[in-house]
């Protein structure tokens, strides 16, 4: 967003920064020190939900993105059984996203597999590289930067089909009423840039050197690779 100076595009002066987890997200949002955020969408729903001064205006993905990358020896989600994963936080996406996982192939979250709060996905990357997890649930681009270090594909969580507001774009309520002039343009541009992006992905996907150095294009790929409609503009 801040490379291709989309805001600018719209009329507005933003200044992007990076929060590694969605909670603190929320929490830096209502204490007034952002004013939007994009985020895993059970946060938005949680913070709404719980009386806070918050609410998700757009759901901009609707499936799990996270995939299972393990330990090298590990090749099959059943292996899982009396390891140790690593997430980002209990009770924000990647949590819900294995725990659904793994009920799915008849494992039981707490018992048959332990789950450790790690931090962000660059901590779970190195958790699992310093062995102290055995695996642990990342979206891209930190899946491609662990298997290139070595690690294997347990699953691809996206492939199971779950319905659910992955990620989302949100804000305090009361800064929408006070400053309508700035959130209606800030959620066109998210909105319509982001249309612009699934219509283009598959193309980028294709050639992705076109974006990417050659050293870098199957990370680009593989974040970019998506199975989601074209849609018309």
């Amino acid at each position: 967003m801040k490379e291709l100076d989309l805001p600018r595009k719209y009329g507005l002066d933003v200044d992007v920064l990076f929060v590694p987890v969605s909670s603190r997200a929320i929490q830096a949002a209502l204490a007034g020190e952002i004013q939007f955020i994009t985020s895993g969408g059970v946060a938005n729903i949680n913070a709404n939900v719980t009386g806070a001064d918050f609410v998700g205006l757009t759901a901009t993905l609707n499936t799990f993105v996270f995939k299972v990358i393990a330990s090298p020896e590990l090749k099959k989600p059943e292996q899982l059984k009396g390891k140790k994963v690593g997430i980002s936080r209990l009770g924000g996406a990647s949590d819900f996203s294995i725990r659904y996982a793994l009920t799915h192939w008849g494992l039981v979250p707490d018992k048959d597999v332990a789950l450790i709060q790690v931090g962000g996905e660059p901590e779970e990357v190195m958790a699992l590289q310093n062995k102290a997890v055995d695996a642990v649930i990342l979206s891209e681009p930190f899946a491609t930067v662990a298997t290139r270090a070595g690690a294997s594909v347990l699953a691809d969580l996206s492939q199971l089909g779950v319905p659910y507001t992955m990620h989302g774009f949100g804000v305090r309520k009361s800064y929408i009423r006070a400053n309508r002039d700035v959130t209606i343009p800030i959620h066109e541009s998210v909105s319509r840039e982001h249309l612009r992006f699934q219509n283009q992905q598959r193309r980028r996907a294709e050639r992705p050197e076109k974006i990417y150095p050659p050293r870098r294009s199957v990370l680009g790929a593989n974040v970019l690779r998506r199975d989601v409609p074209e849609t018309d503009p």
